[in-house]
């Protein structure tokens, strides 16, 4: 470990929370209407249409509707929207390692389709309370309904090219043959929804898209969780249901199981489960902390490296179609330090096994002494050299705020072994200058993919 200079600088990219003013909120939500909705599902095309026209005629012909809109898009039956991406879909959410089916042929460009102005309920979540007494089954929520109405629209599309990818759901790619033929609300909620496991917590992604929260419990025997928190995120979906102080939920899904307990943490998360227990404090902490940087970093968990230090943290990668990845520790939070909660990020244009490499180092060194590093500490890492660098330096990038915490972001900045020289010879500080008054994180970033 090498120790660098520490005088305050500026983070690369906030990450900071605030609460916005309704003026502020106003100018947002004037910015969000004008542009493409949140996207729900992707469709692969084997060919790039010619003009928006053609692509209209094509999707007529395969049985749905389409009308050119002055915006550039396509209107669809039932209030979607559909807006042509003129390259393929990012391979390396594709090919990750998380990725369940990965695409058998290529493609050159995507259809991407969304629930258009329907997308405005995400922030009135529908909530139906109703009992579920025994022998009546509760009305599907209208989202739910929409999500089967997209999935019709989606089987008939398919067609257009190898398969259809869902980034609310990890960016789960389905090919074209394998989108059920036949209707069904369970087989629709199993395609946008999948469960994650990191550590011992077990967390489902895609529930955003039904327009109710995620759930999480702690497990240690997850082969006999999954399927008990599956049939409960359904049953979530299926009513719409979020309660606001805690509560009894009964799932129709499957009356031999008692009941189970829900708890809110976040805005996005329902824990399942005690909480107050050891073993659950832990995982309550760290699926709030997974939460809170999903919704930070405006992109869907890919995937979970279970152990960047042995027990003590696990490394969760984020990605969204458009801009940077990010690879994040999660536990690190939990360890004492003098100066506060601390976890680690690293940016990078995209997926870098190198960057969660490095991240594992570093974490080891804080599990082993929370208050061995600091920002701007250089780390020599000798077994990055396949990669060209030698180390990071370890720069504040912002924070997450959970509840009354504040967990500082430390990003890991790469260097190369001619910096690294340079730094124990005193020209540390002269470089850090030099990146903030060029702005050069990003070229730093881009080092992670080979790019020097």
């Amino acid at each position: 470990m090498d120790v660098g200079a520490s005088r305050p600088r500026h983070a690369p990219e906030p990450l900071a929370l605030a609460r916005c003013t309704p003026a502020e909120r106003d100018r947002v939500y004037a910015l969000v209407v004008m542009t493409f909705p949140t996207i729900w599902a992707s469709v692969l095309l084997d060919r790039l249409p010619t003009e928006l026209g053609s692509l209209a005629a094509a999707c007529t012909r395969l049985g749905v509707d389409a009308t050119p809109m002055r915006e550039g898009w396509l209107a669809l039956p039932g209030g979607f929207l559909a807006m042509l991406s003129p390259a393929p879909y990012p391979e390396d959410l594709l090919v990750h390692p998380g990725a369940l089916e990965v695409p058998a042929r290529a493609h050159t460009a995507v259809l991407h389709l969304s629930g258009g102005g329907d997308e405005a309920e995400r922030m009135m979540l529908e909530s139906i309370t109703q009992e579920v007494r025994e022998g009546r089954v509760p009305s599907k929520t209208t989202r739910f309904q929409k999500v089967e109405r997209l999935v019709e629209h989606v089987r008939a599309l398919a067609p257009l090219g190898p398969g259809v990818v869902l980034p609310l759901a990890s960016h789960r790619y389905v090919p074209a043959e394998a989108w059920p033929a036949t209707e069904g609300a369970g087989e629709t909620f199993g395609l946008f929804v999948t469960i994650g496991r990191a550590g011992d917590v077990l967390q489902t992604r895609g529930m955003s898209v039904f327009a109710v929260s995620e759930c999480a419990c702690a497990t240690l025997h997850p082969a006999e969780t999954a399927p008990r928190l599956f049939d409960v995120a359904f049953e979530v979906a299926w009513r719409g249901h979020t309660p606001r102080e805690g509560g009894v939920f009964e799932a129709f899904v499957d009356r031999e199981v008692p009941p189970c307990e829900l708890t809110p943490v976040l805005p996005d998360l329902l824990w399942i489960g005690d909480p107050h227990d050891p073993a659950g404090a832990i995982a309550l902490h760290d699926a709030a902390v997974r939460a809170q940087a999903r919704t930070v970093f405006a992109a869907p968990a890919l995937f979970d490296d279970p152990g960047a230090s042995g027990d003590v943290a696990s490394i969760t990668m984020h990605g969204a179609l458009e801009g940077p990845r990010r690879a994040m520790t999660v536990g690190l939070a939990r360890l004492p330090r003098a100066e506060g909660p601390v976890e680690l990020i690293t940016t990078s244009p995209a997926l870098s096994a190198h960057a969660g490499f490095a991240l594992g180092q570093v974490a080891a060194l804080l599990a082993a002494n929370p208050d061995a590093l600091g920002p701007y500490h250089r780390v020599a890492i000798e077994t990055l050299a396949p990669a060209g660098l030698a180390g990071v330096v370890i720069w504040p990038s912002g924070h997450l705020q959970l509840g009354g915490r504040v967990i500082a972001l430390w990003e890991l900045l790469p260097i190369t072994p001619e910096e690294l020289a340079a730094f124990r010879a005193g020209g540390q500080e002269a470089w850090m200058d030099h990146v903030e008054d060029t702005n050069g994180f990003e070229a730093l970033q881009a080092r992670w993919c080979g790019a020097r």
